[in-house]
């Protein structure tokens, strides 16, 4: 079968790759979208694709998530890269070794800086061998092109359809008096641990001050030792799959992301903070700047200890004014638009008929 377009998913799970966000949002969503549209599309891993390279010389298009060097991706690209569009395709800081220090395998897990940084370098040289690139954010498109030269196009993750619809569906049947938890935190790996830490003190202030609100932890994230003594009103959920994520969301009143300020994370997308509005739940946030181009009055932007502690007490947001937010959100997070920027950059200037 000759396919059209391909994606490269660069999850490091080889069983259910979907549940792995990056893999979703940058692989999985597109394919679909595309899929649904009539394109012979396939999703593969990059051992994958490396196995059954030659089944995939005939395509169109090949987008390539984080890519990693090796042998065989070389020489596909030095003998493809005129003849196909190929892109790599970035959501995180995984190139730069200037700022191995603040990325989280080192801060976080405490893994060799050694080690790391040579994985940074291997992918950034492997970055620097495409003529096409794409970005979740603008501050990662600008670091993209600054260490491997070239364009770099932004295509902002967007919202799951399965995620949407599951969302839709909780806000219409919501219960506003059914709030189980004031604050939710999420995090799909411990390297939200020095994060949570940025606002435990304020958090445990407000634990204090009223023992009858709970916290919800969705994640591996540990409870920084300011929380210790509230233990008992802090609830802690592994998540096993994404499709239990919008249900918990909309059991608290607000979401809490803060994030340490350093490179990696002034990278980072915005979309959780969709994924909470999506289902009318307030988030209250470090202003990266993916996050930080957007006002909404269910977003809270945090800079300070005196704007977090005025954001985990604000009002939650008036049902009629809710409604109109909610549905302007789902709209700018919907994965049509990106996908519309990316068919329009990448597709419509294609020579092939059906790309015309």
């Amino acid at each position: 079968m000759k396919y059209e377009l391909v994606f490269v998913s660069g999850a490091d799970r080889h069983q259910r790759p979907y549940y792995k966000s990056s893999a979703r949002h940058r692989a999985f969503n597109l394919a679909g979208y595309f899929r649904r549209r009539g394109y012979a599309t396939v999703i593969v891993s990059q051992h994958v694709f490396e196995e059954h390279y030659e089944t995939f010389e005939t395509a169109d298009l090949v987008s390539f998530h984080h890519p990693d060097i090796s042998e065989c991706m070389v020489r596909y690209l030095m003998n493809n890269k005129r003849k196909q569009i190929l892109i790599a395709d970035y959501d995180d800081l995984v190139f730069d070794v200037s700022s191995v220090a603040s990325n989280p395998a080192v801060l976080d897990r405490s893994e060799d800086i050694t080690n790391i940084s040579s994985y940074l370098a291997s992918k950034a040289e492997i970055g620097q061998m495409f003529d096409h690139r794409t970005a979740s954010t603008v501050p990662l498109a600008e670091e993209a092109s600054r260490i491997m030269g070239g364009e770099t196009t932004v295509i902002h993750n967007a919202l799951d359809p399965a995620y949407l619809d599951m969302a839709k569906r909780i806000f219409e049947l919501r219960d506003p008096t059914g709030v189980k938890f004031a604050f939710g935190h999420v995090s799909s790996s411990a390297s939200h641990n020095s994060d949570l830490t940025i606002i435990s003190s304020l958090i445990a202030d407000y634990l204090n001050e009223f023992p009858s609100e709970r916290m919800l932890l969705l994640g591996p994230v540990q409870i920084p030792s300011e929380l210790e003594p509230f233990r008992d009103q802090i609830k802690r959920k592994e998540v096993q799959s994404f499709y239990a994520i919008p249900s918990l969301l909309a059991q608290c009143r607000m979401v809490l992301r803060p994030l340490t300020s350093n490179k990696f994370s002034r990278c980072e997308s915005s979309l959780e903070f969709f994924e909470a509005a999506a289902i009318g739940v307030s988030v209250a946030a470090s202003p990266i700047p993916d996050i930080d181009r957007f006002e909404s009055p269910l977003l809270h932007k945090c800079t300070n200890p005196q704007e977090w502690e005025a954001a985990l007490r604000a009002p939650v947001l008036k049902e009629t004014r809710l409604e109109q937010e909610v549905k302007g959100l789902r709209a700018e997070g919907s994965l049509a638009r990106q996908a519309s920027l990316w068919k329009s950059h990448f597709l419509e200037t294609a020579t092939h008929a059906k790309w015309e």
